[in-house]
């Protein structure tokens, strides 16, 4: 199957790998022919779905009994699989360093930050947290912050080495996120937002968000911080100030959510209503709202002008285009059948 306008219509769309991920299995998709370039059954619920665009491959890992690193090339039909021995909470990969950080917990509810090798699995390091795993991100120069389940965030540099000082939240840490320079990170609880001060380790402030936080988005420049509330808005941050400045209009259930690469455009999942919310970030007015399948839970943009949603509910990938001029609006294009109850999905950019 072709999407509208790669068949001699337009540009051609560039080479991508879209893969997205459920209960047992992991599929890769060409993104511009929708075409499977290889499907691999993996042992459990896939927690966390990683891009590694500097080998064009992806990693997985899963959750429960079975917890397990897998690393998956449509060039191999075999995923290469590692146990990790901590139910994995959340994972960030450096790109760079190709090394592999991963939060997790393991059977006696200890919880762990790792440093693994990000082809092989290989452990490099752990250290014990003070607390069930909650989330960790990685900051400027190789900085590493891991949330626990009571409350305390830690830091850590790229070596393992912890930091002499912790933030200590008056609630668990759902996600992190910090920003590309400085020193500035934010902690997301059940209820509202930490601002915090790694140089100084200090939570600077609580902000406000609306009611029942689900995740956090960075702007490409790092000058606005989104956080979707399942109610239906989008509390936007300014991360220069440390204010809120303002809040979206998105969809009952809005969770996850995608950035164009230029800043311009924010994309909702809005899992309850099934739809998918578009603004103009520059005017904060609407620009599109479209219907789904059903319970959509991950979003991902393609090059060459395309965004992909998996419909946990329906079992499908949608598939929308977007917006280019007036003669070619935004559109649902299609609902692919896909892997069982999908709730992750990234996109790989590059050729093979």
């Amino acid at each position: 199957m072709l999407l509208a306008g790669c068949a001699g219509t337009g540009p051609a769309t560039p080479s991508a790998t879209v893969y997205v991920a459920g209960q047992g299995m992991v599929r890769a998709l060409d993104a511009a022919t929708l075409t499977t370039r290889r499907t691999w059954a993996v042992t459990g619920r896939v927690a966390v779905l990683l891009a590694d665009p500097a080998s064009h491959a992806a990693v997985a890992l899963t959750a429960d009994a079975d917890a397990g690193m897998w690393r998956l090339d449509p060039r191999r039909s075999q995923a290469e699989h590692r146990m990790l021995g901590v139910n994995p909470a959340a994972a960030t990969l450096d790109p760079k360093a190709e090394v592999l950080y991963v939060a997790g917990t393991d059977a006696g509810g200890q919880g762990w930050l790792q440093a693994r090798d990000g082809r092989s699995g290989e452990l490099h390091w752990q250290r014990r947290l003070s607390a069930a795993a909650m989330a960790v991100c990685m900051g400027p120069e190789g900085t590493l912050l891991a949330a626990s389940a009571d409350g305390r965030v830690e830091a850590f540099d790229s070596a393992g080495k912890r930091g002499a000082a912790f933030f200590q939240l008056d609630a668990p840490a759902r996600a992190l996120a910090a920003l590309p320079y400085g020193h500035t990170a934010f902690a997301l609880t059940d209820a509202r937002l930490a601002l915090l001060d790694t140089a100084r380790a200090g939570v600077l402030a609580y902000l406000p968000v609306g009611e029942d936080p689900r995740s956090m988005e960075l702007k490409p420049d790092g000058g606005e911080l989104y956080v979707s509330n399942a109610a239906g808005t989008v509390t936007i941050v300014n991360t220069s100030t440390g204010e809120v400045a303002g809040t979206l209009q998105a969809g009952l259930g809005a969770g996850a959510m995608a950035v164009t690469a230029d800043g311009s455009l924010l994309f909702v999942a809005n899992d309850r209503a099934g739809t998918l919310s578009a603004t103009t970030l520059a005017t904060r007015k609407p620009a599109a709202f479209l219907r789904l399948g059903t319970r959509p839970e991950a979003l991902a943009q393609a090059p060459g002008g395309y965004l992909f949603a998996a419909d946990a509910g329906s079992n499908d990938l949608a598939v929308v285009r977007l917006a280019t001029d007036a003669n070619h609006p935004y559109a649902l294009m299609t609902l692919l059948p896909t892997v069982p109850a999908p709730n992750r999905l990234v996109v790989v950019p590059g050729s093979y």
